[in-house]
């Protein structure tokens, strides 16, 4: 499926206001949010930086990366919407980075990114019809 298909499905791109500069937001796809969970385990593994005892931190390190990610609970914290905008705002300006993102967002302007994201896919037009197996 091409990417202008998508547009279609999902009725993107949205554009969004950030700090007074327009933006428009491409779809968010599963590979984004595996993105995502790889982010929120590097963020954690990197507190781990300051553990001294050798064996203890590998030990909690093999934790983080065997344990999944409430992706649902991280997605709703305001570095989770930094990374998630960020996400959406690359598919059509590369060149942002997430620390761009990160000076854009912040308490003033969460609520209203959160619900956009939150809308970034779009509606399903006909949600009743199922798919009918051959038998």
């Amino acid at each position: 499926m091409n990417e202008e298909k998508i547009e279609d499905i999902t009725q993107s791109p949205l554009e969004i206001g950030l700090k007074g500069k327009s933006y428009k937001l491409g779809a968010i796809g599963f590979i984004d949010f595996g993105d995502f969970a790889q982010y929120i385990k590097g963020q954690k593994i990197e507190l781990t930086e300051h553990i001294k005892d050798r064996e203890l931190k590998l030990q909690i390190i093999e934790k983080i990366m065997n344990e999944p990610i409430a992706l649902e609970k991280e997605y709703g914290t305001i570095n989770g919407v930094s990374y998630m905008a960020w996400k959406a705002i690359q598919k059509y300006q590369p060149e942002i980075t997430l620390k761009d993102m990160n000076n854009l967002i912040d308490m003033d302007n969460f609520e209203q990114v959160s619900i956009i994201l939150n809308n970034l896919g779009g509606k399903i037009e006909n949600p009743t019809k199922k798919a009918k197996a051959n038998r």
